[in-house]
C-alpha cells in the first residue's frame, strides 16, 4: 500500500505520483504564474507578470508582503505551523530606500515615503510585539521537559489508567479560508489508545484579530484553540485528551516556545509538536546535508536529533510509517520529554501524520470546502 506523502492518505492502486490529487492540485496552484502586485519591486520590473519568486497567488496572498507592515526576520516567518500559505519578502526587496543586503541583479528599488497610516501600524506592531515577549518569557519560565505519571505510564505499555479509564490523545489545527487571513476554521480531535478510533471532535469558525507578528503566532492561535478545549470540558469530560498534538512546532522554534510550548503552558497540560516541514531555527536548517540525513531513514522508527548552535536538541526528524519515506518533525510542547514524544508519534501514525493532526488537519479543510458555518461536534456513545 502507498500513502500520500503529504496528508497520509490512502493512494489507489497503479497510481505512479507520491501525493494524492488534492495535494497534487495544491502543488500545481503553488507552482503556476502569480499575478503582479502593486508593490514598487513588480511596478518597476516592466512585465505583467511579477518578479521569479514574487507576488500573490492563492496559496500565500494572506502572508504576502502587501497585507503585512511588520518587518522582522523572515526566518521565523514558519516558525510556528508548517503551511504553505505564509511568504516572506523576498531577498531584496526593500521599499524603504538604499541598497540594503544583496539585491538581485535588475531589481530598481524605489525609495517610497511611508504613509501616515503605515508609521502607526508599525507602532502598534511594535507595541504589540514588545508586550509579547515579555509574556513569552514568563511562560517559557514555566515549561517542563519531563514526563507527567500519565504520560510515563502511557509509554512504559499500560493499556489503561490507575482508574481503568482509557488514554485519550488530542490533535489540534487551524485552516484558513484561501485569501482570508481572519476566517477561519478551528478543530479539537481526540482519539483513544490503542485503536485510535476518535471519540470526539469539534469544528467551529472563528476570526482571528490579533496580528501576525513572526515568532508569535501562538499568541493569534492559542486563544482559539484554548476555547475548543474549554468547550469540551463541559460537553465531553469524559473523553478530555491526556496529551494534545499541535499541527506545529514546540521547542523546535526560532525563539525555543513555538505554538504547543504555549498552549500546554496555558492549558496546563501535555503537549508536543508535529510538523511536516523543518524550519529554520537556531542553526538547524533544511539544506542539502539534511536532505541527505533525511534519506538514511530506512524505515518507520528511523530518527535523528535537531540540535541547536548551543548543543541543545530542539527536536527529533521521525519516520512514523514504512509506506511514508517524508519524515515528521517532532518536538516538545509542555510536560512531555522528547523520547516520549516520538513514541506517541510512532503509536498513533496510521500513515505518514499522527492520526490526531491528522483528522484535525484534513476535516478542518473539508469544513471549508464545503462552506460550513455551522457548530460541528461529535461525541462517542
Amino acid at each position: 500500500m502507498d500513502f500520500c506523502d503529504d496528508c497520509g492518505i490512502l493512494l489507489p492502486p497503479n497510481v505512479e505520483s507520491e501525493y494524492c490529487n488534492p495535494c497534487n492540485e495544491m502543488k500545481r496552484k503553488r507552482k503556476t504564474a502569480r499575478e503582479p502586485c502593486d508593490c514598487e519591486l513588480c511596478h518597476n520590473s516592466g512585465s505583467s507578470q511579477p518578479v521569479s519568486g514574487h507576488g500573490n497567488s492563492a496559496a500565500t496572498d494572506f502572508y504576502s508582503h502587501r497585507s503585512m507592515n511588520i518587518s522582522t526576520s523572515s526566518s521565523d516567518d514558519e516558525a510556528d505551523r508548517q503551511t504553505s500559505s505564509k511568504s516572506s519578502q523576498p531577498k531584496g526587496h526593500n521599499t524603504s530606500g538604499g541598497n540594503q543586503g544583496n539585491t538581485d541583479p535588475g531589481w530598481t528599488i524605489v525609495k517610497k515615503e511611508k504613509s501616515p497610516r503605515s508609521l502607526a501600524g508599525n507602532l502598534v506592531a511594535s507595541d504589540i510585539r514588545e508586550k509579547w515577549e515579555k509574556e513569552q518569557i514568563d511562560y517559557k519560565r514555566q515549561l517542563c521537559k519531563t514526563d507527567t505519571p500519565v504520560i510515563s505510564a502511557l509509554v512504559s505499555g499500560c493499556r489503561r489508567k490507575e482508574g481503568g479509564g482509557r488514554f485519550y490523545i488530542g490533535g489540534v489545527d487551524i485552516s484558513f479560508i484561501k485569501g482570508n487571513n481572519v476566517d477561519a476554521c478551528a478543530c479539537l480531535s481526540v482519539i483513544q489508545m490503542p485503536d485510535l478510533q476518535m471519540v470526539y471532535q469539534r469544528m467551529e469558525m472563528i476570526q482571528l484579530t490579533q496580528p501576525y507578528i513572526p515568532g508569535f503566532l501562538a499568541f493569534r492561535e492559542v486563544p482559539a484553540l484554548v476555547d475548543l478545549y474549554h468547550e469540551m470540558e463541559k460537553s465531553a469530560p469524559q473523553y478530555l485528551p491526556d496529551l494534545i498534538m499541535v499541527d506545529g512546532n514546540g521547542m523546535l522554534h526560532p525563539r525555543g516556545f513555538g505554538l504547543a510550548c504555549q498552549l500546554g503552558v496555558v492549558l496546563d497540560v501535555p503537549t508536543m509538536g508535529v510538523a511536516k516541514t523543518l524550519i529554520s531555527a537556531q542553526g538547524i536548517v533544511d539544506d542539502e546535508a539534511h536532505k541527505k540525513k533525511k534519506k538514511t531513514l530506512a524505515g518507520a522508527g528511523d530518527d535523528f536529533d535537531l540540535t541547536s548552535d548551543s548543543g541543545e536538541v530542539l527536536g527529533k526528524c521521525v519516520r512514523v510509517h514504512d509506506q511514508a519515506p517524508n519524515p515528521v518533525y517532532v518536538s516538545i510542547g509542555h510536560k512531555i520529554s522528547i523520547d516520549s514524544a516520538v513514541w506517541l508519534a510512532l503509536e498513533c501514525s496510521k500513515y505518514r501524520i499522527p492520526e490526531p493532526v491528522r483528522r484535525a488537519d484534513l476535516d478542518s479543510r473539508e469544513y471549508l470546502r464545503q462552506n460550513r458555518r455551522d457548530l460541528h461536534e461529535f461525541i462517542k456513545t
